[in-house]
């Protein structure tokens, strides 16, 4: 597909789905988005039931984890010169699950469009009937090509995308890089050796899963740069910091590196596109 090509997000038409479920399928009609109030703020988004995923086994655990990891990059991007009222502008929730972080910028999406994309098709379908507007939301695939246009959005983040993403990490990074305005920010998190430490200290359930191992125990014993702990979407990766930031540097400045930003132990960067 080429750049001309690319379908310009803010027209397509917004839908709504009538039903999920494997037996039941589903259908799309028509939402009058002009119609639906404005929300101020999360407090009046709905929250999922039974799509917590693993941040929290209640609503309040569930809403403070999101606000937590949403309160570490609104205040990194704050420090970096983003208008703390208005927000950056346009903005991508990169592996947005059921918005658990993209919900408590309410007060930024309506200064901007504020997109949510992931794999799983039920938690998007979710999305599009309890919290459009004021996020808009598509599901996406494995391949590293998002529908929006070049240079459309000011910030782009993920929350614990790239600690699943193995051979296409370089398409992908390549990939928020094009869709990301010049002067505009991408926040990743990922695991570290810095997210080892922290674990081991924890005894954390996802380290004793990947130092089973023996790919990550060569990448702790060798030294190594990269470690995939399996060969799908849920396989766990680690990264060595110093290969990262050298990686990353050939697509963005590193702004910023922030420890502990993402359910206490992954390692966030924020990062500028030049």
């Amino acid at each position: 597909m080429t750049q001309n090509s690319k379908l310009k997000v803010r027209h397509l038409q917004f839908l709504e789905c009538d039903g999920i479920g494997e037996d039941r399928g589903f259908h799309f009609k028509k939402k009058r988005r002009r119609d639906a109030p404005k929300v101020k703020d999360q407090s009046e988004l709905p929250m999922p039931e039974e799509l917590f995923l693993k941040y929290g086994n209640s609503p309040k655990q569930y809403a403070n984890s999101g606000k937590r990891d949403s309160n570490i990059l609104r205040e990194a991007l704050i420090r970096n010169g983003v208008d703390p009222e208005k927000g950056p502008g346009n903005i991508l929730e990169f592996g947005c699950a059921n918005a658990r972080v993209l919900r408590w910028f309410c007060d930024w999406a309506y200064h901007g469009e504020a997109w949510g994309v992931d794999l799983n098709s039920p938690m998007v379908f979710w999305c599009h009937q309890n919290l459009s507007p004021p996020f808009h939301f598509a599901v996406s695939t494995t391949a590293p090509n998002l529908f929006f246009e070049d240079r459309f959005f000011s910030l782009v983040f993920c929350m614990s995308i790239f600690t699943h993403i193995d051979d296409l990490y370089l398409s992908w990074l390549a990939e928020l890089r094009r869709v990301t305005k010049p002067g505009g920010f991408v926040y990743i998190t990922v695991h570290d050796e810095n997210t080892h430490r922290i674990q081991a200290e924890q005894n954390a359930p996802n380290l004793a899963k990947r130092t089973e191992t023996t790919a990550y125990q060569e990448f702790l014993e060798q030294d190594s740069d990269f470690c995939s702990c399996g060969r799908d979407w849920k396989s766990l990766i680690s990264f060595r910091r110093e290969y990262l930031v050298d990686v990353l540097s050939s697509f963005f400045e590193v702004v910023e590196v922030v420890e502990g930003a993402m359910a206490g132990s992954q390692t966030a960067f924020l990062l500028r596109r030049l």
